[in-house]
């Protein structure tokens, strides 16, 4: 995983920046002024020397003459400082254009930073997410194991054997022959998968002879131990959402939305027809 912050504490090389001011501009200043004044000077003392002056106005001719060169080299002095600061503003936009590209290029090696972050954030929350689920369906799984124990044990202690003979190798042999717990298995997985499918026999969409028969048997089991069966399968059912595919395909194999209807249906109709059972609300016998 990419550290976080990566790249963008990291210092990126910068061009170096020189000084504003044009190499040497006061010197050339100095000595061109300098240099202009020395002219004058000499220049009026030769003229005072030589008396060629002579009047007001060929003084002033005289001193415009000598003022012009030193004029002239002024104005040489200022366009050559001028030519020299340009050159300079041009170094520097130089400098400030390479440090855009670098500032730039910062940029986006920070974007892609930031993009690999966001990837590798969203990988984590989905890591979590998925380690998360699977924690909770394995509680939900474990949950669901003991509840089928506990419906083992409800119906093997509240419904009562049935005993008849079956004919075995030849012999006749006397066993349980009882709809809720005759030749059950032990393991609570198989005992549930089986008592589906035999409540779905017992109460089909279609009866036949067999499965009224099977219905007749049903009917003479206590009411309120079925309505207590029918609410244990049902919060069975509405644990599928949360277990894993492995149990849930198990809930699936049996049909378990049909068995739990059919029941519901079954325990109604024995409640309207048994005047014992209306005394309480009917909810508390066919949904408790």
């Amino acid at each position: 995983m990419i550290a976080c912050g990566a790249g963008m504490t990291d210092e990126k090389p910068k061009a170096k920046r020189t000084s504003t001011l044009p190499s040497g501009a006061g010197k050339k200043l100095c000595w061109f002024g300098g240099a202009s004044v020395l002219w004058i000077l000499i220049s009026g003392a030769i003229g005072l020397y030589l008396r060629v002056p002579d009047g007001a106005n060929t003084w002033g001719d005289f001193l415009a003459g000598i003022s012009a060169p030193a004029a002239f080299a002024m104005l040489f002095a200022a366009v050559w400082i001028q030519s020299d600061e340009l050159r300079e503003q041009r170094k520097e936009l130089g400098l400030t254009r390479e440090e855009l590209k670098l500032t730039r290029k910062e940029f986006v090696e920070n974007r892609k930073v930031m993009k690999e972050q966001a990837k590798q954030a969203t990988k984590q929350a989905e890591f979590v997410a998925a380690q998360t689920d699977i924690l909770l369906r394995d509680r939900t799984d474990e949950e669901f194991k003991v509840r089928l124990r506990l419906l083992r044990t409800f119906v093997t202690s509240t419904f009562d054997a049935k005993y008849g003979y079956v004919n075995k190798g030849g012999n006749r042999v006397l066993q349980d022959t009882g709809l809720m717990t005759g030749s059950m298995p032990s393991d609570p997985e198989k005992f549930f998968m089986k008592l589906c499918k035999r409540l779905s026999s017992a109460l089909p969409m279609t009866p036949d002879e067999n499965s009224e028969a099977k219905a007749a048997e049903l009917a003479q089991m206590p009411l309120h131990a079925l309505v207590m069966l029918n609410g244990k399968l049902r919060r069975l059912l509405e644990m599928e959402e949360r277990l894993s595919g492995s149990m849930a395909a198990v809930l699936q194999s049996v049909n378990l939305p049909y068995v739990v209807e059919q029941l519901n249906s079954f325990n109604e109709k024995r409640w309207k027809e048994e005047p014992d059972y209306q005394a309480g609300p009917r909810d508390a016998h066919i949904d408790g």
